[in-house]
C-alpha cells in the first residue's frame, strides 16, 4: 500500500474547519485530477478522477464511503474502484489548539493487477506530494470561506 500524510496549522477555530471537512461536497474537487462526483447518500458517493503520473494517465471511477464522522475533529473514509483495481482509505483529522487548528490528512492507496504493479513504484514517491496539495487546497478553501480577522 502506498501512503501519504500531511499536517498543517490554520489560524482558525476547529468549528470552521469541521464545517468544511464534514461535507464531502466541499473538498471532493480539491483532489488531484478531480472530474466530478455524485452523492448517493450522505455517506456514499461516486467519483470520477483522472490519474496523471506523467507517462501513465488514466481516468478511474471510485466509490467513496464515509466510515466515521466524529464531530468536530475526524472524518474517516475508504474508497474502491468500480472496476476493482483500486482500493484505499484516508482521513481528515483536526486538533484544537485554542484559536488555531492543526489539520492532518492521510491517504493510503492499493493498486491491484498487472498495471497496478507497474504504477506503484511511480506513485510511491508522489503520494506525499499529492496529499500535501490536497491538504493545502482544503486549507485555502476553508480560509477563503472564513477569512482570518485582522488585528
Amino acid at each position: 500500500m502506498t501512503a501519504g500524510t500531511h499536517q498543517m496549522k490554520l489560524a482558525l477555530p476547529i468549528e470552521h474547519v469541521w464545517s468544511f471537512i464534514s461535507d464531502v461536497n466541499n473538498w471532493a474537487y480539491c483532489i488531484d485530477g478531480y472530474i466530478h462526483h455524485q452523492m448517493i447518500n450522505p455517506k456514499q458517493s461516486n467519483w470520477k478522477i483522472k490519474g496523471d503520473l506523467g507517462v501513465v494517465q488514466r481516468t478511474v471511477q471510485i466509490k467513496v464511503h464515509i466510515m466515521e464522522w466524529k464531530k468536530p475533529n475526524k472524518i474517516v473514509f475508504r474508497f474502491s474502484g468500480l472496476q476493482g483495481k483500486i482500493n484505499g482509505n484516508g482521513y481528515f483529522k483536526a486538533f484544537d489548539n485554542n484559536q488555531t487548528t492543526e489539520v492532518c490528512t492521510h491517504i493510503s492507496i492499493q493498486l491491484n493487477g498487472l498495471k497496478g504493479s507497474l504504477i506503484r513504484p511511480v506513485l510511491k514517491p508522489l503520494m506525499p506530494k499529492i496529499v500535501k496539495r490536497l491538504t493545502e487546497r482544503v486549507a485555502k478553501e476553508i480560509t477563503q470561506k472564513h477569512p482570518i480577522p485582522l488585528a
